[in-house]
Parts: C-alpha cells; structure tokens; sequence
C-alpha cells in the first residue's frame, strides 16, 4: 500500500509561496550638540503574528479538523521502500533538495511542523436538489432533462462542497511543488493576475484548476489559506467561482458546544456536526447522481437510474436516524506510530446516558479480536441499541458512501456494532479496545500495530 504521494500532495498546498517577509522599523540616530548622548535603543523585535485558530475556519460546517505531523510520520513509515524512494527522488528532482523523512519534507516546504494544518468542509442543502431529482426523474426527452439542469445551475447557493484548509508557514517554501501538485491532480496551476479565475477571486495568490473544481491560494498571518469548491458542472463555473470568493470571507468556526474538544486533542482529530453532515451526504450524493445521468443514460431508463440513486443516496438519513439520543459533539483523533496506533473517539454523553453507562465509570478494556467484540456487543447492550445484519450494515455504509461513514462516526455508531466486531475478525490479535465514561464524555479507544494490519 502506497501512502507517500498523499502525504505530499497534503504537505505541496504549502509549497506554493514564499512566507511574507517581516521587517522590523530601523531606528536612525539623529546627531546632536552633545556627544556624550547616548544612542537610541534599538527597536524590539517584530512579535510574530498570532498562529491561525479554529475560529479562523468557516462556520456551518460539516466536519472540522487538524492534521499534525504524527500522521505524516506514520503514513511515510507504513510505504514500502520501493515507493518511497521512488517518492523522494521525485520530491528532490523537484526541489532540488534531498530529504530522507517526513520532517524533513515539511521543513523543505516550509511548513512549521510544530504547528497543525486546520480544515473544514461545508457542504450544500439537500432540499433542492431532492427536489430537482424528483423532477428530472419526470423528463421524457432530452429538452426537459437539460432544463432540469439549468435550474441546478441556478441555484443560490449552488450546491458545491466548499473547504478551507489553513498550512502554518516557517521558512519560505518551494513553489515547484506547486506545479507538481497540478500535475498529480490533473489540474492547471495559475498565477495571480495573469489566470483568468483571478479577476472573480480577490486576493488570491494562486489558483488550481480542474475539472468541476478550484482552489484559490492567499497567504494569511504565518500560515497560507486555501479555499476550495468541488462539486459543480462546468456550465456553472462562473456561479461557482463567486462562491468561492463569497466563502473567502467566512470565519468564526464551529458554533458554541461543538467541537469543544477539537482545539485540545492529540495528534490528528476530525469533529463531526450532525445535522450539516447529514444534510451534505444527501446533497452531494444526489448532485453527483445528477451529474452522472448527464448524456450517459438513455432517456428510457433515466427514471429508474433516478429512482435507484436516490435511494442509495437518502440511505445518509436511515444512518443518522440511528443515532441513539444520549451521544451527542463526537471527535476522534488517531495518534501514536506505525507500530502502535491510537484512535480515541469522544462523545458528550447527556445525564440519561450517564446513568445508562455507569458501570464504565471504571475503564474497562479488552485485547485481542474476540474479547474486543464481546465488549463492544455489552457497550450497545447498555446504550439499548440492537444492531442488525452485519452484512446488511454494511452494505447501508457502503450505499451511503463517505457520508454514511462521516454520519455514523458522530453518533450513529453504536447501532453499527455487528458491523464493527466484523471488520475486528481482520485486525492483528494485540488490538486492545477500551471504554472510560470519563466526566460528561464516553471515551473509545482502540490501540493497535498498523504494520501487522497492512500485512494481514
């Protein structure tokens, strides 16, 4: 398994400009009669500016994050050598700087590696195009389909999936990377002003462009700001670029008791907000159904493919309706080493939860496959959540795609436990589960070698 070229296209975003330079005031003694007057003190040195904080990324959206470097240090311990030399001779030829670890590729792009890479995506509604798929299932010709999709385009908001993702900036970085990650992403890399996109995207330093997708580059205080939209058709390009510029201005983060433990967890950790992520899992799965009926699907049969993919697309809402009422703010974070990985999920737990979850009270943990399913099956037990099917579980997830996996890790997961100690038959027999009820949150922790997994 090759994880090398994610970790660079995630750490290239910072390779496309030079830090701002910071210069301090100089001080210029004045002569005067007296030459015994002592020479002005010299300035103090610049205070840097403060680093990028949550409050810094978009509100409303459906997942938060940060990304540290204990993730790229294990993805570039889990490649195999081949892959990774391979990687690093490209990355030298590129930059013409040879490095051998993943610290050095960040140091090498200018990232500060003490620092996190924050994001957030913020997806569309899915009311109107619930509505539009309703309608285009009704066309009998071509006309009527096409008229169809002039009403998607002119949707305000166009239904787009927006994302921010802020990269803290140390020394200056390497713009060649830049035009490698155009290349690995089939997608153009322009300039500011000379790219046409420009003119509709004010302040921005770059742009990378692709097919339904662009993302505008600005440098922010000691970190570079990269604003995203994917998820529309050509034809809309132009609504979809001044909602790009729209969302430049977005700030304030998540909303008050959401994501209260994000700012303080270890490692890299993503909080998921419920009702926004349920909302976009349809939206997006029913654009992207539209999209797919574009020309590539006989009028004869377009009701059916509608019919189907709607389903498949609303399986989003049958996941989350599963949620069991006492979770609520779910964050998980994964830390630790190739050898030893840590996944903590953390969930607020109401006053009827705390009761029903007492006996956990007392950290409780399992080791090894078959222990570990025994403990999650009396975890659901407890919550009073009876799963179903194993195999019809998960085929619901698989259905739903992304967003029915998003869905069920911020709280619908406990009525997915058949599901979860099936795919614990295929980790390594040290997997260790525990399960604390720790203050107001029921914490998850799983630890295992990602090694042994990979070679299973």
């Amino acid at each position: 398994m090759s994880r090398l070229p994610l970790v660079f296209a995630l750490l290239a975003l910072g390779a496309c400009s030079d830090e701002p330079k910071k210069t301090a005031p100089t001080a210029t003694a004045t002569a005067t009669a007296t030459p015994k007057a002592e020479a002005p003190k010299p300035p103090p040195p610049p205070v840097p500016a403060a680093p990028a904080t949550l409050t810094s990324l978009p509100p409303g959206a459906m997942a938060y994050g940060r990304l540290d470097m204990t993730l790229f240090r294990t993805a570039f311990d889990l490649t195999t050598q081949g892959d990774k030399e391979k990687a690093l001779a490209s990355f030298e030829k590129l930059t013409g700087t040879k490095v051998e670890d993943a610290d050095a590729v960040a140091e090498a792009l200018g990232l500060d590696l003490s620092r996190p890479v924050l994001f957030a995506a913020v997806g569309p509604k899915a009311a109107p195009l619930e509505a539009l798929a309703s309608e285009m299932a009704k066309a009998k010709t071509e006309k009527e389909r096409d008229a169809v999709y002039a009403k998607v385009d002119a949707l305000d908001p166009l239904p787009v999936v927006l994302g921010r993702f802020i990269l803290p900036l140390g020394k200056s970085g390497s713009a060649k990377l830049l035009a490698a990650l155009g290349d690995a992403g089939n997608s153009k890399v322009g300039s500011c002003p000379k790219a046409k996109a420009c003119a509709q995207l004010p302040g921005a330093k770059q742009v990378l462009e692709g097919r339904g997708e662009v993302g505008a580059v600005y440098l922010g205080e000691n970190a570079l700001i990269i604003d995203g939209v994917t998820g529309y058709r050509e034809e809309a390009r132009a609504a979809a670029l001044a909602s790009l510029a729209a969302f430049h201005a977005r700030s304030g983060g998540p909303a008050k008791d959401t994501c209260s433990l994000l700012a303080t967890a270890t490692g890299t950790a993503v909080c998921i907000v419920g009702p926004p992520a349920e909302d976009a899992g349809v939206a997006t799965g029913l654009s992207m159904l539209m999209r797919a009926v574009n020309g590539a699907v006989e009028m004869e049969t377009l009701a059916k493919v509608i019919e189907v993919g709607t389903k498949e697309a609303l399986q989003v809402r049958a996941i989350a309706a599963q949620k069991p009422t006492l979770l609520d703010d779910g964050t998980v974070s994964v830390s630790g080493s190739a050898s030893s990985v840590t996944t903590l999920g953390s969930w607020r737990v109401t006053e009827d939860g705390k009761k029903a979850l007492s006996a956990y009270t007392k950290k409780t943990c399992a080791k090894g496959s078959a222990d570990a399913q025994t403990a999650l099956t009396k975890l659901g037990d407890a919550m009073g959540v009876k799963g179903g099917d194993a195999k019809a579980l998960n085929r619901q997830i698989r259905e739903a795609g992304w967003a029915g996996l998003v869905v069920a890790l911020e709280g619908a997961w406990p009525a997915y436990v058949p599901a979860m100690n099936e795919a614990l038959k295929n980790l390594p027999p040290d997997v260790e589960i525990c399960i604390e009820l720790a203050g107001d949150r029921l914490q998850l922790t799983t630890t295992f070698d990602a090694a042994k997994l990979i070679e299973r």
